[in-house]
Order: C-alpha cells, then structure tokens, then sequence
C-alpha cells in the first residue's frame, strides 16, 4: 500500500547474511496478502526458502520452524516429545522449544487487562443497577403503606406480606431484565455478524498484537441469564428493607400517615 506496488512489479530489497554481511535482493512480487496481524501486514515479507538461502548465505540453516501439532486448542499439545527429539538429534543447544503460550506472553497480558477492564465496568453497572432498583422498589413499597395497612387489619401476617412485596418484586426485575435481554440482542447480533471496522483509524498505529481492525462480539447466554438472575434478586432483597421497616409501625400510625 506505501510503496503503490502491485503484482509483477520489481523490488529491491536490503538485508544482511548470515554472516552480517550487507546484500542487495532484486526481487519480484508474485502476490500481496493481508493477514489478521498489523505486525505481520505491516513489516514482514515472504519468500522461498532457496530465494532466502542463496541471498542470505544461510548454507541450508533456518532461524525458526514453526511446528502445527493436532490439538483441539492452541497451546495444550504436549510438547515433551517435540522437545526430546530436538535435543537428541539437534548438535546445539542452541535450540529452544517455545509453546504457544510462550510465544503469545504480550497478546495474552493485553486480553488478561481488557477482561480486568470488562470486569470493573460490569461491576459498575451493577453498582447503578442496585441503586435504580433500590430507589424503584423504595417508592413502590412505601407509596403503599395504606394498602398495608389494610391486609394487616384484615389479618395478614408480616411474613405473608413481606413474601407478597419479595415476590412482586423479583417479577418485575424479572421482566426488566428480560426486556433488557431482548434489547441487547440486536445489538450483540450486529457486534456478532457484523462488527465495527476500526481499520482506516488503526492502520497507522503500531499495534504489537494481533488484530485486524474489526471488533466483534460473541454470544454469551451465561452471563444473560447471571444478569436475568442478579436483578430478579436484588428486587426481590431490597424490597424487603422498606416493607419491613413499615411494618413495625402500628396499623392506626399507617393509616394515618398515608392519608
């Protein structure tokens, strides 16, 4: 993209060998990729492994081997028996085995922050979630203190109503919640088929992790439902604080007071 070049068009590189020598590659570009990591798409270069070794004076040595082992997730291959392998039929000890967890340590600090950052942002909707439903459920309550004081008369135990406020409730967390998830849907659907392209604003940036510009979502049902959970019973809980405190009041100071 910098240098405007296209397939077919002739590019001179500068390098060194293997012995530190300066070298001049006049070369051909047969193909321009784009991969997921701004790293690779922005400073590397591939070529055949004879281009690199006539150039380069590498007398048939490479620097790295990147080895694909079965496995159902990357970085739990048992690498033991790569390992002894390479130091049996390996004359340096110049050779090391690196996992993928090794050679990921960077990219794997950057998501462990990012989760730290999901986390207290979580824990901050939670904190307001608790304050709006404290106050919702404080208003409910207490705007019915006459009502209590009726089933009372009528021979309604404190137990039975302060159920009947827990119950009611938890409903209505309940039902907030849910319309809260049937909202979020269309909006994760879109992060999820969609994304949001950050590419033309990050393409100038040096990013040393992989990512290619576009940010994503994923379907998480788990924490729909754990939210679905917290809010039914965090209502049901805080109403029973300002129905508690109304029902230590006398059935006749309840009457009048909601009058």
């Amino acid at each position: 993209d910098r240098l405007g070049a296209e397939v077919g068009f002739p590019v001179t590189v500068t390098t060194r060998t293997r012995d530190g020598f300066h070298q001049i590659m006049d070369l051909e570009i047969v193909g321009i990729f784009r991969t997921s990591n701004p790293t690779v798409d922005r400073s590397s270069l591939f070529l055949p492994l004879g281009t690199a070794d006539r150039y380069l004076e590498m007398q048939g040595a490479v620097t790295r081997v990147a080895v694909s082992l079965p496995e159902s997730a990357p970085g739990r291959a048992d690498l033991t028996p790569l390992g002894e392998a390479v130091s049996r039929h390996s004359a340096s000890d110049r050779l090391e085995v690196l996992s993928f967890d090794r050679l990921t340590e960077e990219f794997a600090e950057v998501v462990e922050m990012t989760d730290g950052f999901a986390f207290l942002l979580l824990a901050l909707l939670a904190a307001i979630a608790i304050v709006g439903i404290s106050n919702t459920m404080l208003m409910a309550v207490m705007e019915r203190e006459q009502e209590v004081a009726m089933m009372r008369a009528m021979g309604f135990r404190d137990r039975e109503i302060k159920g009947m406020f827990a119950f009611e409730a938890a409903g209505i967390g309940l039902l907030g919640a849910t319309g809260g998830i049937v909202l979020s849907l269309l909006v994760v659907w879109f992060f999820v088929e969609h994304g949001v392209d950050y590419g033309p604003i990050m393409g100038e940036i040096e990013l040393d992790y992989r990512w290619d510009g576009v940010l994503r979502g994923v379907w998480n049902p788990g924490t729909m439902f754990l939210a679905a959970l917290f809010a039914t019973i965090v209502a049901g809980i805080v109403s029973l604080f300002p129905s508690r405190r109304m029902l230590k009041r006398r059935v006749a100071d309840s009457m009048r007071r909601s009058k």
